[in-house]
């Protein structure tokens, strides 16, 4: 179940709200690939991929894996529904360093943000939770980005603040009694802070084709660094898609 619900919420998501509401923005179909690299000893870096529906109107927006719908836009103030993929799982069985371990695996969540925009840039609060039943936790984060535009060329650098909560961060940083070994204590992950700083760029090749990539690159806070099978203070996550546009 857990290895095919986020293309399936995906594919869902695209048959029954894109065909509502097309007529009134851009849509399309793009292939591209998701890289997050852990901060767990030895864990190889998780790659997602494959091709995926694009779609931005005025209040649907549809991406890699992603779903954002606006249900209240007033005075330059957006509030809407999201749903993203969660990368932060491991399997142990790649990594010397977490034989004993359990298998960590990715998640779903959605929540809702507020949203604001001007030419001072666009800010975001945001809170989402688990839906999948995988760490059964969530996160709120605040973010701030400042498009910059020059001929075919948008760059979007990015700076948030994100907490997550006590489950979220035990699920994916926490180290059970049965997985305890030598060097390796069992640990209860708590609730914290991290920072994220980003930066996404977007180039139009012709009036139909768009090249889109980013890196962001998070570090992590003091109850995730604390955890013995931590051996970085940072995670990092890059993409990469080309879109057409329809």
């Amino acid at each position: 179940m857990k290895t095919i619900y986020r293309p399936l919420l995906v594919v869902i998501a695209a048959t029954i709200l894109v065909p509502s509401v097309v007529q009134a923005g851009e849509w399309g179909i793009g292939v591209g690939v998701v890289r997050h690299g852990p901060a767990q000893q030895g864990a190889d870096a998780a790659i997602t991929g494959g091709p995926f529906p694009f779609y931005e109107g005025e209040r649907l927006s549809l991406g890699f894996g992603a779903i954002s719908y606006a249900f209240a836009d007033v005075s330059g103030m957006r509030l809407a529904l999201e749903g993203q993929p969660r990368f932060e799982g491991f399997d142990p069985t790649k990594s010397d360093a977490l034989v004993g371990m359990h298998k960590r695996n990715p998640a779903f969540d959605i929540g809702f943000s507020l949203s604001s925009d001007g030419v001072w840039g666009q800010a975001q609060l945001r809170a989402v939770a688990d839906i999948t039943g995988t760490h059964d936790g969530y996160e709120v984060s605040a973010s701030y980005q400042y498009p910059l535009q020059s001929g075919r060329w948008t760059l979007v650098p990015s700076t948030g603040l994100n907490w997550r909560s006590k489950k979220l961060v035990d699920y994916y940083y926490g180290v059970r009694e049965d997985e305890s070994r030598a060097g390796r204590p069992s640990y209860v992950g708590r609730s914290g802070l991290s920072a994220t700083v980003g930066l996404a760029a977007d180039y139009r090749l012709t009036e139909h084709w768009n090249v889109v990539a980013g890196a962001d690159l998070t570090y992590l806070g003091d109850s995730i660094q604390d955890s013995p099978i931590i051996e970085k203070n940072h995670e990092t996550s890059l993409f990469t898609a080309l879109v057409y546009r329809f």
